[in-house]
C-alpha cells in the first residue's frame, strides 16, 4: 500500500515538471507530502513502517518512486549518516547488523553486534545472544574486505586493532596493510600495535604474552617484559613509557631504558617526556636528560593523548608567562605572553594573548594570520568531520546552532557561515546560512564553487543530503530528525543490485584452478552418464 500511495502523490509534481519544461522552468526538488518521512540510502529512497517493522525501498526515476524491495523485521532506522563517510552502511534486523553497499547489495548476513568501517574494509564483531557484552572470550572479530568480498581473518577472544592512520590492522599475530595483504606474521606474541617504514622491512611493534608487554623489531624482542607499555598507538613516537612492579621506565624505540625507577612518566611530544621521581620533575628525550626545561615551572603538551603528532610544547615561567619551545630545547616564542592556545590542533598555528591583545601566528612562517580572534577556533574537521584541515572560526546563533567561517592555513577566507557539510558521491556539499535571525532563519546547500543547489524552507535546517532526496527539520539543535522530505525530480537511481551472499575466509575462496577442475569433473560425470545410458539402451534392444 505504501508504494501505491507514494506513486500517486509523486506523479503530480512530475506532470507539473513536464508542463513547465515548455516554459524552460524545471524545478529540481519537489516536496513530498507530510507524514511520509522518506529518507535517502545511497541513490535510493527509504521509508520505515514502524508498526509493521518493514523498511520499504524505492528507486527515484525523474521524480517517480517505484518500490523494489521490502526488508522485514527492521525495528529502527538505519544509520544513513554513515554514507557521508563511506560507500557502505548497516541495517539492523532482530538485534543484528548486516553490511550493504550503496547499490543495495547485501554483503554479509545479519550476524554482527557492531561494525566499524575503514574505507573498503570493515571490522565486524559478533557473539552468542546470551553472551555478556563485556565477555571478550565469547566475541569473534572479523576483518572484512568489502571490495573483494572476503573475510580476511576471523579471531575469537581477541580484538582486531587498527593503527591511528587506518593503514594497518592487527589481528592476534598478523599485521595486514590497507589493501588487506598480510605483511608480517609471528607466533611469539599477540600484536597489540605496530608501525612500519615505507619499505615494510622493519616492523616496530608492541606484543603481549601472558599479560606481559614488550617491544619487538620484526621477530626479535628488544626490551624487557613489562606490565604495560604505552602508547598503544605508536604513530611517530620516539619514546615509550613502561610499568613494572609499581615503577615506571622510559624506553626508546630500540627498547633501551633511558631512565627507570620513576613514580610516573608523561609523554609531552614525540620525543619529550616528564619524569616524576621523589617529588621532583625532570625532562627527558631519547638522548637523555634535557636540562634546558628545568628552568620553567610548567611544561604543557599540545595534544594530550596524541603527543606523537607534535614536536613542540608550551613552557611557563615562574612569573606565569607563557612561551613555545621545541622538544630539543630550542625556544620558538619567548615566554612573554599571558596565555597561548593551540585551538586548531596544529603544530604551527597558535593563538597568543598579551594585555588584551590577541594574535594568531604561524610559527613555521613567522607570520600573523588575519583571522578574527574574538571567536572560538577549531580545526575544521573537528567542527564537522566532513570538512578538511581548514581553520574554523565558530560563532553561536540565537536558535542554538553554530556556524563557522572557514579559512585556509594561510588565513585566506574560504567559506562564510557554514553550519555543516555532507559528502555526496565523493564530493563535499556545504550547508550555508544566509539569514541567522530566529524568525527568518534560512540555509542552503551549496557546492564547492558556491552554487546554490537547494534552499530549505524558512525556519528549517537540512538534516540529510543524498542524490535522490533531501530532508529537513525545524532549526534548533543539531539533529538527524526528519520533518520534510524533498525529492530530486531530475535524478534517476541506478538499477538496484539484489545480490546477497555470505563471505568466506579468504584462504578457502576457490582459485581459478579449482574452479576449472570442478567444471571438468561435472563435464566428466555428464559424459559418463550419457555413455552408460547408451549401453543400457542397446542392451534392452
Amino acid at each position: 500500500m505504501i508504494n501505491i500511495i507514494i506513486k500517486k502523490l509523486l506523479c503530480i509534481p512530475l506532470i507539473a515538471v513536464l508542463l513547465n519544461s515548455a516554459l524552460a522552468i524545471k524545478p529540481t526538488w519537489d516536496e513530498i507530502p507530510e507524514n511520509q518521512h522518506l529518507f535517502g540510502l545511497g541513490e535510493y529512497v527509504a521509508q520505515l513502517d514502524e508498526k509493521a517493522q518493514e523498511l520499504h525501498l524505492y528507486t527515484n526515476n525523474q521524480g517517480v518512486l517505484t518500490e523494489f524491495k521490502i526488508i522485514e523485521h527492521i525495528a529502527e532506522l538505519p544509520d544513513y549518516t554513515m554514507l557521508n563517510h563511506t560507500s557502505y552502511f548497516i541495517l539492523p534486523k532482530d538485534g543484528k547488523y548486516s553490511i550493504f553497499s550503496q547499490d543495495f547489495s547485501q554483503l554479509t548476513p545479519y550476524k554482527y553486534n557492531s561494525v566499524q568501517f575503514y574505507g573498503d574494509f570493515a571490522i565486524g564483531v559478533f557473539a552468542p545472544d546470551d553472551a555478556s557484552p563485556v565477555d571478550l572470550s565469547a566475541q569473534t572479530s572479523e576483518l572484512i574486505d568489502l571490495k573483494r568480498q572476503q573475510v580476511i581473518t576471523s579471531v575469537k577472544g581477541h580484538t582486531i586493532n587498527v593503527s591511528e592512520d587506518d593503514h594497518y590492522f592487527f589481528a592476534e599475530n598478523t599485521i595486514y596493510d590497507a589493501t588487506g595483504n598480510s605483511i608480517f606474521q609471528t607466533d611469539i606474541a599477540e600484536i597489540i600495535s605496530a608501525t612500519t617504514n615505507q619499505a615494510q622491512d622493519n616492523i616496530l611493534w608492541i606484543g603481549c604474552t601472558n599479560t606481559q608487554y614488550a617491544i619487538y623489531h620484526n621477530s626479535t624482542c628488544v626490551s624487557k617484559q613489562y606490565d604495560d607499555i604505552e602508547p598503544y598507538y605508536i604513530g611517530k613516537t620516539q619514546l615509550f613509557t613502561a610499568q613494572a612492579n609499581g615503577t615506571a621506565a622510559l624506553l626508546d624505540t630500540s627498547g633501551h631504558e633511558i631512565t627507570q625507577g620513576a613514580d610516573s612518566i608523561t609523554l609531552l611530544s614525540s620525543d619529550l617526556a616528564a619524569v616524576q621521581k621523589n617529588n621532583s620533575i625532570s625532562y627527558w628525550n631519547h638522548s637523555g636528560h634535557i636540562r634546558t626545561f628545568d628552568q620553567y615551572s610548567s611544561i604543557i603538551s599540545l595534544a594530550g593523548s596524541h603527543a606523537d603528532l607534535f614536536d613542540r610544547v608550551l613552557v611557563q615561567t615562574k612569573n606565569g608567562k607563557w612561551g613555545i619551545m621545541k622538544q630539543d630545547g630550542i625556544l620558538l616564542v619567548p615566554p612573554t605572553f599571558d596565555s597561548i592556545k593551540n585551538a586548531v590542533q596544529s603544530n604551527s598555528i597558535f593563538q597568543l594573548s598579551k594585555e588584551n591583545t590577541i594574535q594568531i601566528r604561524n610559527l613555521d612562517t613567522n607570520t600573523l594570520i588575519p583571522i578574527p580572534s574574538n571567536e572560538e577556533l577549531y580545526v575544521a574537521n573537528a567542527f564537522n568531520n566532513n570538512l578538511q584541515d581548514e581553520i574554523a572560526c565558530v560563532s553561536n546563533l540565537q536558535n542554538g546552532l553554530r556556524i563557522a567561517t572557514l579559512y585556509n592555513q594561510s588565513g585566506t577566507l574560504f567559506k562564510n557561515n557554514i553550519r555543516t557539510a555532507f559528502i555526496v558521491n565523493g564530493e563535499i556539499r556545504y550547508i550555508q546560512v544566509s539569514d541567522t535571525s530566529i524568525n527568518a532563519y534560512t540555509e542552503s546547500l551549496i557546492d564547492g564553487n558556491g552554487t546554490i543547489l537547494f534552499t530549505a524552507p524558512t525556519g528549517q535546517m537540512i538534516t540529510q543530503v543524498t542524490p535522490a532526496i533531501i530532508c529537513t527539520t525545524t532549526a534548533g539543535v543539531e539533529t538527524t530528525n526528519i520533518e520534510h522530505s524533498f525529492l530530486c525530480t531530475d535524478f534517476t537511481s541506478a538499477t538496484p543490485n539484489f545480490s546477497s551472499r555470505e563471505f568466506h575466509l579468504a584462504n578457502i575462496i576457490n582459485t581459478p584452478i579449482t574452479i576449472y577442475a570442478s567444471v571438468l569433473l561435472i563435464i566428466s560425470v555428464i559424459i559418463g552418464y550419457v555413455i552408460i545410458k547408451y549401453f543400457i539402451s542397446n542392451k534392452h534392444h
